[in-house]
C-alpha cells in the first residue's frame, strides 16, 4: 500500500513531472498541501489527505474518507490544487502524456507517444519499470514492469 495508514480502497492520484522536483520545491508543495487539506471535504466530511514524492519526479496524492466514495466536488478541488501548483511552481503535473520509466538505475520521463519508438530502439523492453500513472486506489502497485501495465498491450503489439 502506498499510504499504510489509509484504507486499501482510499483514492490515489499520481502526477508525473517532466523535470526533477528539487527538495525546496517539495517542501513548498508539502506545506501548501497541508493547508489545502485543512478545508478538503467530501459530502461535508473531512478528507484525510497525504502527499508523497517518489524519486523527485512523481507526486502521489492520497485521500481517505469516512464513506466508500468521494464526491465530485472533492475530486475537482484536488485537481484544482494541482493546477494551482503548476502556476505557483512552474512544474507541469497535469500532462497525462508524461510517463516515468526506470531502467536499471536510470529514471526518466518520456511522452507516451514515444514509448513505441523507444521499444523499437531497444531503450525500453518488457522488464523496464513504469510508474503507474493510471493508479486509482491505495492497494495498487506504484511501479511495475511495463509489460504488466495498462500500456503494455499497446506498445508491445
Amino acid at each position: 500500500m502506498i499510504f499504510p495508514d489509509f484504507k486499501f480502497n482510499a483514492k490515489v492520484w499520481m502526477y508525473v513531472s517532466s523535470e526533477s522536483i528539487d527538495k525546496l520545491t517539495q517542501k513548498t508543495i508539502s506545506d501548501q498541501f497541508l493547508n489545502f487539506t485543512e478545508t478538503w471535504k467530501s459530502h461535508g466530511d473531512q478528507v484525510y489527505g497525504k502527499l508523497t514524492f517518489i524519486n523527485d519526479y512523481v507526486v502521489v496524492v492520497g485521500a481517505d474518507v469516512l464513506g466508500d466514495s468521494m464526491c465530485g466536488r472533492a475530486v475537482d478541488s484536488q485537481v484544482r490544487f494541482m493546477k494551482d501548483l503548476e502556476q505557483a511552481t512552474g512544474f507541469i503535473f497535469m500532462n497525462r502524456q508524461n510517463v516515468c520509466l526506470k531502467n536499471k538505475d536510470h529514471l526518466y520521463v518520456v511522452a507516451f507517444s514515444d514509448l513505441k519508438q523507444l521499444v523499437e530502439c531497444g531503450d525500453v523492453d518488457e522488464n523496464t519499470l513504469i510508474y503507474n500513472s493510471m493508479i486509482q486506489s491505495n492497494n495498487e502497485d506504484v511501479i511495475c514492469p511495463i509489460s504488466h501495465s495498462s500500456f503494455g498491450s499497446v506498445i508491445f503489439s
